[in-house]
């Protein structure tokens, strides 16, 4: 998921729940657990959030 990160809050720490948006409207396409801290997210290659849920998952299509 790094590649895809061009920015990230310098404020979140490992652990934190975070939301992944898209760039260019701010749309959130995922909730996720950080996998580091805020100012080592951006980057080349590498896993730094555990998705929980994303766009299109069992809890996305759910309905009662």
């Amino acid at each position: 998921m790094r590649p895809g990160i061009t920015t990230a809050d310098e404020g979140i720490e490992t652990g934190d729940l975070v939301a992944v948006a898209e760039e260019t409207h701010g749309k959130v396409l995922a909730i996720g657990r950080a996998l580091v801290d805020g100012d080592e997210m951006a980057g080349d290659s590498g896993k730094v959030v555990e998705s929980i849920h994303h766009v299109g998952d069992d809890l996305f299509e759910f309905s009662v």
